[in-house]
C-alpha cells in the first residue's frame, strides 16, 4: 500500500478525502490520510484548524509532513478562491483560470522544493463539484436547474468565476439557504461519483491521474 498525505483547507475537503477519494484510490493500493491545516497552536488544548491564512502558513505545515518517511507523495486541496495575496504565482496575468492555477501550483512547487510535493489548487473552489450535476440537488428542481445553466454558460464547473457575488458557493447558497457544505456538499459529491467528477472538472482529474500515476511509479 502506497502513503499519500495530503494537506486539506478544512473539514468539508477532510470529509470528502475520507468518503470519496479513499475508497477510489484504495483500488489502486494507495492510502490517502488527509490533514486539516494548523490555523494556531496552543499550549494546552486542542490546536485550532481550518482556514488558509497565509502562505507561511501553508508552508510551514507542509514541511512539518514533510518529516513523514514512509510517505511517497505529499499534496494538497486548497481552493482558488480567495488565495492568500501572499502566495507565490498570484502575480500572473493569464486570463484562462486553467492557466492561472496552473501557474500558481508550478510557484508552490518551486517554492517547496521537495520532489515528492504534487500541489493541488481547486478551481475556483469545491463547491464546483456540486455544478457537474446539480440535480442531485433535489429541494428544488427549478433552482437546481439555475446552477446547471451556470456551469453551462462557464463552459464547465471549474469555470464558474470567484467574484464575491457569483463565485460557485455563493450561488448555491443564494438557491438553497439550507445548503450545508461540510453535509450537504461531500453527500453530493458522492451521489455524483468519482468519474462524474473527473469527466467534468480537467484539472481535478489530471491531478488524481498525477496521484494515482507517481504513487504507483
Amino acid at each position: 500500500m502506497h502513503q499519500v498525505l495530503i494537506l486539506v483547507e478544512g473539514y468539508t475537503e477532510e470529509r470528502f478525502v475520507k468518503t470519496v477519494l479513499v475508497p477510489y484510490l484504495l483500488d489502486f493500493q494507495i492510502n490517502m490520510i488527509p490533514t486539516i491545516i494548523t490555523t494556531k497552536r496552543v499550549i494546552t488544548g486542542s490546536n485550532y484548524k481550518g482556514g488558509l491564512l497565509s502562505f507561511a502558513q501553508l508552508e510551514r505545515e507542509l514541511k512539518l509532513l514533510f518529516h513523514s518517511s514512509n510517505t511517497i507523495l505529499f499534496t494538497t486541496f486548497i481552493d482558488y478562491y480567495g488565495l492568500p495575496t501572499d502566495f507565490p504565482g498570484l502575480d500572473t496575468a493569464a486570463s484562462d483560470p486553467y492557466q492561472r492555477v496552473k501557474h500558481v501550483e508550478r510557484e508552490l512547487s518551486e517554492a517547496l522544493g521537495d520532489p515528492r510535493f504534487l500541489p493541488f489548487v481547486m478551481l475556483h473552489e469545491f463547491e464546483a463539484f456540486c455544478f457537474v450535476d446539480p440535480a442531485e440537488f433535489m429541494e428544488c428542481e427549478e433552482k437546481a436547474s439555475e446552477l446547471a445553466v451556470a456551469s453551462l454558460q462557464a463552459s464547465g464547473p471549474e469555470k464558474i468565476n470567484q467574484q464575491p457575488a457569483t463565485h460557485p458557493a455563493q450561488r448555491i447558497e443564494s438557491s438553497f439557504p439550507s445548503y450545508d457544505k461540510v453535509i450537504d456538499g461531500v453527500a453530493i459529491a458522492e451521489l455524483i461519483g468519482v468519474d462524474k467528477l473527473r469527466d467534468a472538472c480537467p484539472h481535478f482529474r489530471k491531478w488524481l491521474d498525477q496521484v494515482v500515476g507517481q504513487a504507483k511509479a
